[in-house]
């Protein structure tokens, strides 16, 4: 059973803009809205493959290899042949190659999950705001470099989605698909939210976007697996692994009640096939998460209840990207 419900209380009072984040249980569009000071010096850039560094996603004037077709002229020496336009080719009997526009902007498309599977934690904050939150400051950050965003947000099935819009009309679009669906979840819906959400971006998206999927993974399947690896083959993921301590350790023995609002039960951790099939749960859960993205080449970020969430980003996001650059010099 799902537990979603803390053993203690938390402070359900989610102060807009708050120096410390989001905390408690729910959250607004306004809360979002007030987490852009805190996406100040946050960094995207580092989650690029050598793929799309290669590519140029970045802004340019110069014609190139970018994914926007410009024109055709005469094939040159050099020239890759992928590139050759048959149809001016064949209208004109001399080789023509395309040449493209490279892109000005780069799409960023969140994945985030807010299924009854993340209303749940111990300490700070449920899994769901955590997820809200680091959705948030990476939406604002996108948005400030000129990136596009948009959004597939999940309750136990696909519970909303925002079209990929420039700056902060597409954050705001963002903030709201969010908020709408962190409300409340169905019970009833689909379970395999996830896979679904994964399968949607993978028709949606187009080459060189940078895909932010934002879960406790716990619905991760092979079906899953298999739609990260094939988004990976032209786009950029980057997965936020969300959890809380609770599930990696077990609290001390005793016996604990929860509930997800609907049902209750009890987790007595004074069993220790109780313990065990916590903690195995927990690692099969890691282990699922990072050989998917070992095998995809996706980035993987861990974000815990408690942490702070933007120096989490900051560490392990901006703080590689500064690290590689000192590399360089």
């Amino acid at each position: 059973m799902n537990g979603a419900s803390a053993p203690r209380r938390l402070d359900a009072r989610s102060p807009a803009g708050s120096v410390r984040g989001l905390a408690g249980t729910t959250f607004s569009t306004a809360d979002l809205v007030g987490l852009r000071p805190r996406a100040a010096g946050l960094s995207l850039d580092a989650s690029l493959s050598s793929r799309a560094s290669r590519s140029g996603v970045r802004v340019s004037r110069l014609r190139g290899r970018g994914m926007e077709y410009s024109e055709s002229r005469i094939y040159l020496p050099g020239d890759d042949i992928r590139r050759i336009d048959w149809r001016v080719t064949a209208r004109t009997g001399r080789p023509h190659t395309k040449l493209f526009h490279e892109e000005r902007d780069r799409p960023v498309l969140f994945v985030v999950d807010l299924g009854d599977h993340m209303r749940f934690g111990t300490r700070g904050a449920f899994k769901s705001v955590v997820a809200a939150e680091a959705a948030s400051l990476l939406a604002w950050t996108a948005a400030e470099s000129g990136d596009r965003v948009g959004g597939l947000v999940l309750g136990n099935g696909l519970a909303a989605e925002s079209r990929i819009m420039g700056g902060r009309r597409g954050a705001l679009g963002l903030f709201r698909a969010l908020a709408g669906a962190g409300i409340e979840t169905d019970a009833q819906a689909d379970g395999g939210g996830f896979e679904d959400a994964l399968a949607r971006a993978l028709r949606v998206v187009r080459p060189g976007t940078l895909v932010v999927a934002i879960s406790d993974f716990s619905r991760l399947r092979g079906s899953a697996e298999r739609h990260l690896a094939k988004l990976s083959e032209h786009n950029d993921p980057l997965c936020v692994w969300v959890h809380d301590r609770l599930e990696a350790v077990p609290p001390p023995p005793a016996c604990y009640p929860i509930g997800d609002g609907r049902r209750t039960a009890t987790l007595d951790t004074r069993s220790g096939e109780v313990v065990h099939a916590v903690i195995q749960r927990f690692e099969e859960i890691e282990t699922r998460i990072t050989t998917a993205c070992e095998r995809t080449g996706a980035r993987l970020v861990r974000i815990r209840c408690g942490d702070d969430v933007r120096r989490v980003l900051r560490r392990d996001l901006t703080g590689r990207l500064r690290r590689r650059r000192r590399r360089t010099r």
